[in-house]
Order: C-alpha cells, then sequence, then structure tokens
C-alpha cells in the first residue's frame, strides 16, 4: 500500500481547494500529519478540536492558515482558510512533503495492514 494525495473542488464549501490524503483514513492519522509538517516545514500547530464524528487541527504556515479535518466519512483533508493562489501551491507543497514521510514510515515499520494497532502511527 502506498499513500498519495488527491486534489478536489469541494462544491459545498464555496468550492474551496481541498486535498485528500489517500489510503490513509486513520482516526488519529491528522495528529501523525500535524506533527509531520510541524518537524519538516516549522509549521505552528494550533489545538486540536474533537468534535463527535471529527477533530479539527489548525496550522499555520508562511502567513497562511490551513486546518487539517478527520471525518469518519471522508477520512484525512487538508484545506487552506485562504484560496488565494499562493496559499494552494503552498497546501500543495505541504501534502508533497506529508505524503513522502508518511510513506517513508509506513515502509520502515513494514507496513500496518496486519496490524491492528497501526504502530507506525505512533512515531
Amino acid at each position: 500500500m502506498e499513500f498519495r494525495f488527491v486534489e478536489y473542488i469541494d462544491e459545498y464549501e464555496d468550492n474551496r481547494v481541498e486535498i485528500s490524503f489517500v489510503n490513509f483514513d486513520f482516526e488519529d492519522g491528522n495528529d501523525l500529519i500535524a506533527r509531520i509538517l510541524k518537524k519538516k516545514c516549522c509549521m505552528i500547530v494550533g489545538k486540536k478540536f474533537d468534535g463527535i464524528w471529527f477533530s479539527i487541527i489548525p496550522l499555520w504556515y508562511k502567513g497562511h492558515k490551513y486546518e487539517l479535518l478527520f471525518h469518519e466519512d471522508i477520512g484525512n483533508i487538508i484545506y487552506g482558510k485562504s484560496q488565494k493562489g499562493k496559499s494552494v501551491e503552498r497546501m500543495r507543497e505541504l501534502a508533497e512533503i506529508a505524503t513522502r514521510e508518511l510513506n517513508i514510515l509506513y515502509k520502515e515499520n513494514n507496513g500496518c495492514e496486519n496490524d491492528k494497532n497501526r504502530e507506525f502511527l505512533k512515531v
């Protein structure tokens, strides 16, 4: 298995550009993505909000605000609060970095398909 991301337009959120992390629908996956982006990109990570079926972690990077969202129906996504060109470009860069690091962690831990505890998420 390999993680990747897909960019799309969410028509229900004012045509907001969002990026979904494919094959990475772990409940606490946005915690790991936030740790990766904080370490690799020096992002500022805000306090996680836990809802009943979702959680949101606010992030700031080079003057732009993003949110990592986990929802039980859609998995882990990232979107920018601003939809201006630079914000969306930087979001793509962040998704590339996060996806690359997730794949490295996954391979270092010999995958997790048969591991119910998903040990690599605890890195």
